[in-house]
């Protein structure tokens, strides 16, 4: 018998392990339908099972006599059954054991009562009676209770199961109890106090004739100090803090209790040749041991509830991972106006996206619940019977099992159910075809109180639909793929496995059904390299193909009716596998190449709004995934999914040679060559790069890419020999596109300035130090990419440059020549001190430009000169002036009033502000304002007027020094503001955000702000926020902050 208990442990631990892993897994601890089954509802606690046998202890002895021991454990059972079941009724069970556990302990704690009152309800009809006669019934209602509750105890301790509370992946702080203030850490260290008291007293007040055996005292102070270590541990006892009082309350009484022990007996005053003196003694040593035994027993039994009654907090993983903005976008659409364009919304994405997920979480959300008391969820069967079709989704709706198979009975009974409903709304999930639309939307449309919204694989479906109202789903960020793996597998936290951990979590192209199937391959085992070696290969094959294969079909007819965005996807082809690709860089490429069409419509919409147009389009379908984006929305880097990839160029022949120069050749004329690449997309490789190797039919080339982070000198030699060498041959006459971004200090040939056509050079991240004069014959370029290079100095012949579009430098590159009138959109990255009069004279002259980032060091009055200046750039959108002293440190900045720059949405100021009045002379358009060093002050005036005076305002940063006040008060405006950040600011002391302001705010940041405390901080009903972010802020802050 022994050994099968202890096989039947076994087991049961090793079920525990591997349901902790599922758990993992899953999306919740159990899906909440009407078929499943739950802890049945239960009352507030009421039980008065304890307080009762506590009295009948103290004032019925005769009563409870020789059942004295049994009565207190049952005291003390209950006093830490009921909040420990409390404490599991604030969680959602995580099993059938868990439930049935539950409702077992809920009908013992209910048959307590019923069987004490049954015998109180007989001793006062009994009055008569004496408590002798009372007795048997007694012992049998406390022998029957502490059966149950032994059993109940012994079952939990022999068969090992956890009880698991789940707890939201993000933001979790638990609240402790009200009583708690006074206890928790303190309570502990109290009782450890108490305990040396206790021991040091047994020591000093016994003689040797009233002494206590040592052993026996040293097991009982061991047994508190044990118990003591297991309620210190935090991670053991935050799920139950119900239980976990109430064990510090029993703990405490113990050892009141042994303290009485402790002390002097009365007979220490009696004489010491008394002669009743030592049989008081023995009687006294007798008695303390038997209340040293019952102590231990007390104290034992508390130890086995401490550690059977505890709640694992586990994370629950969160399917919505990148969710979130689309939730409340849909929920925001969903809920307000009437516009009859949401009468039917769809949402589009590619298999195993989260359409279902995000169409679940939407008809849960409590802003839904209360705008539609009528809610349906359908699944849609893939049927083309229209019959079978109205069947299934009538008997979802009307939760029937009608067999009727006439196609007018089911659209009248539809439609006289959505008619009697007000408000209701439907979920359609997987309209797979148009006729399947056609067939429902005759049934569910009768009322216009009836809301659809449908989940689709296929656009054309949702276009058929209601072309206005079509919401795509994005694969998900680096990020958030990230997020969602680390919630499905636990890993060693050592560097190199969590750097292949991320390499594979890539593989899976953000697909979140790809990342689950990857958690359930890596659930259960030890996660190691060897194991993740093997994982990165098999990720990208078998059943994982099967999204993107559907995905790439769809995408290439769809491309078809727009060749322009094929044509744009074709550059990701010349990108190494899993590269990151900076969006800037794209859209750059795309314009040069003239790929992009220009929009005359809108004066507004440049070719590179265009071009962003394009991307987002490739986005919507799929294709592309986002790798990082702003807090505003704007993609930072993209990438072409490794699966997809692979599939999209499975035709491709290519052959292996190592350690080479490799070339992957476009039909169009883009070449882009690689070193050591082992990318298998590849067309050939070739051992050296030279321009004998270019092929006769590529002899003139349109867009040549380079890709290669080898260190030292080589790669610039190799780049410079094989462009001279080219050149000279006049392979390159027809180069648009030369991008040499990344190649470590490319050596430009003087004779570049013979690549008439090109419009664009890259040479950001190169860190070349010069460019040779003949880059001003470069008479078509439009984009020179100079930023994170060392070019300290341009030519003056870069302004006969009339087609130059975007300038981009290195916040170190002086301009000493005056600029020419020419169609400039971007210059960023200009250095402007005294020597730079001429530039700043003829700064005025640039028009068109969109976006001007400058550093400056200049005296005030030049400064005054420029913020004139500036004011004439009628067409700027984005303004970015960073004033700094000799030691790059923030100086003083002069600003004129801003107002009549109407086109200005986004504006970074760094540098001392001088002028007070700057707060009411900023355009109302602005949409972004980043402030730094700024020095301000009079917090609440200065908000308010900011809140007021910028409607438009959605971002906004107050970085290092920005506001040298105490006081942060928000009491009006900032309706449209989604993200606001203090970073740095030593001096604040007070942050308030009043009711009603700031009532879309999604994420909000604190960092360094050491003076601030959480009494001081009232953040009032920011209910859409979603992100609180705490960086280098005291622990206390960031605890009680988070509470709140």
């Amino acid at each position: 018998m022994p050994r099968n208990k202890n096989n039947a442990n076994h087991i049961t631990v090793l079920l525990e392990d591997w349901r902790s892993k599922v758990r993992r897994l899953q999306d919740r601890p159990i899906e909440e339908t009407e078929h499943s089954t739950g802890v049945p509802p239960m009352l507030p606690f009421r039980s008065g099972v304890a307080f009762v046998l506590q009295r009948l202890l103290a004032e019925k002895p005769n009563l409870v006599r020789g059942m004295g021991e049994q009565t207190r454990s049952v005291v003390m059972h209950l006093q830490l059954l009921e909040p420990f079941v409390k404490d599991l009724r604030r969680f959602k069970p995580d099993s059938r054991i868990d439930m049935v556990w539950q409702e077992e302990a809920q009908k013992i704690i209910v048959q307590a009562q019923n069987d004490l009152n049954t015998f109180l309800q007989e001793a006062a009809n009994h009055t008569d009676l004496g408590d002798l006669a009372l007795w048997p019934m007694f012992i049998w209602t406390i022998t029957k209770v502490v059966s149950a509750l032994s059993h109940l105890l012994r079952t939990k301790e022999r068969y090992g199961f956890k009880f698991a509370g789940r707890v939201p992946s993000k933001g979790y702080t638990l609240i402790p109890h009200p009583q708690q203030q006074s206890s928790g850490i303190d309570d502990v260290v109290s009782i450890l106090s108490a305990l040396e008291n206790i021991r040091s007293q047994f020591n000093r007040g016994q003689g040797p004739s009233n002494r206590v055996p040592d052993h026996l005292v040293a097991s009982l102070l061991g047994e508190l100090e044990y118990t003591r270590k297991l309620l210190k541990d935090q991670e053991a006892t935050k799920g139950a803090e119900e239980t976990k009082m109430a064990c510090l309350k029993l703990l405490q009484k113990m050892l009141e209790d042994t303290q009485k022990l402790a002390l002097p007996p009365i007979f220490n005053r009696i004489s010491y040749f008394h002669p009743l003196k030592e049989m008081v003694s023995v009687f006294a040593v007798s008695f303390k041991k038997k209340q040293i035994e019952n102590l231990r027993k007390d104290v034992r039994l508390l130890k086995r509830c401490v550690k059977a009654y505890r709640i694992e907090l586990m994370e629950e993983s969160c399917p919505v991972v990148g969710l979130e903005e689309d939730t409340h976008k849909l929920v925001l659409k969903l809920t307000t106006g009437h516009d009859q364009n949401r009468s039917f919304i769809s949402i589009v994405g590619m298999k195993g996206i989260g359409k279902t997920t995000l169409a679940k979480e939407i008809l849960n959300h409590r802003s839904i619940i209360n705008h539609f008391p009528v809610r349906h969820f359908v699944s849609v069967p893939e049927e083309t019977d229209e019959i079978v079709l109205l069947q299934s989704v009538g008997n979802q709706i009307l939760k029937t099992q009608d067999e009727r198979s006439e196609r007018d009975y089911w659209i009248h009974k539809l439609q006289n159910f959505f008619e009697a409903e007000k408000h209701c709304l439907l979920v359609l999930d997987n309209l797979w075809s148009k006729e399947t639309w056609d067939v429902l939307k005759i049934a569910v449309f009768s009322s216009s109180n009836t809301t659809v919204l449908g989940t689709t694989r296929d656009k054309t479906v949702a276009s058929h639909a209601n072309s206005s109202s079509i919401h795509h789903l994005r694969l998900r960020t680096e990020e958030e793929s990230w997020e969602f793996f680390i919630q499905l597998v636990l890993f060693p936290s050592d560097e190199a496995t969590e750097k292949l951990a991320k390499k594979v979590v890539v593989r899976t192209g953000g697909l979140p059904l790809a990342i689950l199937r990857l958690g359930y391959l890596l659930s259960g085992k030890k996660v190691t390299k060897e194991e993740l070696s093997i994982v990165l290969e098999r990720v990208t094959q078998g059943q994982n193909q099967i999204p993107w294969v559907a995905t790439k079909d769809t995408s290439k007819e769809d491309l078809r009716s727009k060749p322009v965005l094929k044509n744009c996807l074709s550059y990701f082809e010349l990108f190494p596998r899993d590269s990151d690709i900076s969006a800037r860089r794209l859209v750059a490429l795309w314009v040069a190449q003239g790929l992009v069409e220009s929009d005359n419509t809108n004066g507004m919409r440049t070719q590179e709004k265009v071009a962003e147009g394009y991307l987002s389009e490739l986005i919507d379908r799929n294709i592309i995934q986002i790798v990082e984006r702003k807090l505003n929305g704007k993609v930072v880097t993209c990438r072409f999914p490794g699966i997809l990839r692979e599939i999209w160029l499975a035709s491709r022949a290519n052959n292996v040679a190592a350690h080479s120069w490799s070339l992957c050749a476009s039909f169009d004329g883009k070449l882009a060559y690689r070193f050591d690449d082992d990318d298998a997309s590849f067309s050939r490789r070739i051992h050296r790069l030279d321009h004998s190797n270019v092929l006769p039919e590529e002899s003139c080339p349109l867009s040549i890419m380079f890709f290669d982070t080898r260190e030292g000198d080589q790669p610039g030699e190799d780049v410079c020999n094989f462009l001279r060498k080219a050149i000279t041959t006049g392979r390159l006459l027809n180069l648009v596109v030369l991008d040499l971004e990344h190649v470590f200090k490319p050596q430009l040939p003087s004779i570049i300035g013979k690549l008439k056509k090109l419009k664009y050079l890259g040479l950001r991240w190169t860190y070349v130090e010069t460019l040779p004069p003949s880059i001003g014959e470069l008479w078509n370029l439009q984009t020179l990419d100079l930023k994170h290079t060392r070019v300290k100095k341009l030519h003056s012949s870069i302004w006969k440059l009339e087609k130059l579009r975007n300038l981009h430098l290195n916040h170190n590159c002086r301009i000493k020549f005056m600029p020419q009138p020419n169609n400039l959109h971007k210059l960023s990255g200009v250095f402007l001190d005294d020597e730079g009069k001429a530039f700043m004279d003829g700064l005025h002259k640039l028009k068109n430009l969109r976006k001007l980032r400058l550093t400056i060091r200049l005296k005030p009055q030049l400064q005054g000169i420029l913020a004139r200046h500036i004011l004439l750039l009628t067409n700027l959108q984005s303004l970015s002036l960073k004033s700094v002293n000799e030691s790059s440190e923030p100086q003083e900045l002069i600003l004129e009033p801003l107002n009549n720059l109407v086109q200005l949405s986004s504006l970074g100021l760094t540098g001392k502000i001088a002028r007070p009045s700057i707060k009411l002379e900023l355009p109302k358009s602005l949409t972004e304002l980043t402030l730094s060093g700024s020095g301000l002050t009079a917090g609440g005036q200065l908000l308010q007027t900011l809140g007021e005076h910028l409607p438009a305002l959605k971002f906004l940063y107050f970085l290092s020094d920005s506001y040298c006040g105490t006081e942060m008060v928000f009491s009006r405006g900032f309706q449209k503001l989604l993200v606001l950040k203090l970073w740095n600011l030593p001096n604040l002391e007070k942050l308030v955000v009043e009711e009603g302001v700031m009532p879309q705010l999604r994420v909000f940041e604190v960092r360094s702000c050491a003076k601030l405390t959480a009494p001081t901080t009232r953040l009032t009903k920011l209910s859409c926020l979603k992100e609180l972010k705490l960086t280098n802020m005291p622990e206390e802050y960031t605890a009680e902050l988070r509470k709140t």
